[in-house]
């Protein structure tokens, strides 16, 4: 046995990933209600939408070199 490796059964191991998964369910969940209940979030967010909506968005290759990447 490589002493880096654990050692579980299956249905252990099976157990842990379905846990992993309702886990960042849960974490998922909290960001966005700590995101929603952020009145300058979402205010931000609503200004965004609403210039992409009437077309005030920058090129991507423009903000791309005005941030050096």
């Amino acid at each position: 046995m490589n002493k880096n490796n654990v050692m579980m059964p299956k249905k252990t191991f099976a157990k842990f990933v379905d846990a992993m998964a309702v886990f960042n369910e849960v974490q998922e969940q909290i960001e966005d209600h700590l995101i929603l209940t952020n009145k300058k979030i979402v205010s931000d967010l609503q200004r965004a939408r609403l210039d992409h909506k009437k077309g005030r968005m920058i090129n991507w290759n423009s903000l791309k070199a005005e941030y050096g990447l």
